[in-house]
């Protein structure tokens, strides 16, 4: 029987590592080492319930685990990535394309301000009119140019 310094490997060692992991991912930004956290959780808790297993098997066993918990992660975590893609994260006026707005002031020239809840946002005409709307008058977003709300009358 081989007495090395692997051989004293026990089911806390792993853990502590698994522990090591999991604190050097919340210090380091990425998802990597949670996955080598889970793996050497994992490899420990196999050595608890088969305690004389050899060393040589719980690096085989350690490894075999990183990789594919690797590519199952990276694979399952690039999907919510993906679903949290915010395309309109710099064109807030965007949503309102299609709503309905009253004027917060009459709007001269073809140009004015919408009340969009407790905000007012520039706005003018999406015709070349220069016509006067009173105040208070419903306005339909049809589109957004910077940030001026292009509008025009509801009907």
């Amino acid at each position: 029987m081989e007495t090395g310094l692997f051989d004293a490997v026990v089911y806390w060692h792993w853990l502590a590592l698994a522990a090591a992991f999991v604190a050097l991912e919340i210090v380091v930004p990425g998802v990597f080492l949670i996955f080598l956290g889970i793996a050497a959780a994992t490899v420990g808790v196999v050595l608890l319930a088969i305690p004389g297993l050899d060393w040589r098997l719980q690096l085989v066993i350690f490894a075999g685990l990183a990789v594919a918990l690797i590519f199952i992660g990276r694979r399952v975590y690039g999907r919510m990535s993906e679903a949290e893609d915010h395309t309109s994260l710099n064109r807030r006026g965007d949503r309102f394309v299609g709503q309905s707005f009253p004027l917060a002031g009459a709007m001269t020239g073809g140009r004015g301000r919408v009340r969009v809840g407790d905000t007012d946002w520039l706005a003018r005409l999406a015709s070349d009119d220069a016509e006067d709307i009173a105040d208070g008058a419903m306005m339909r977003v049809v589109a957004v140019d910077g940030a001026t709300l292009v509008v025009e009358p509801r009907s």
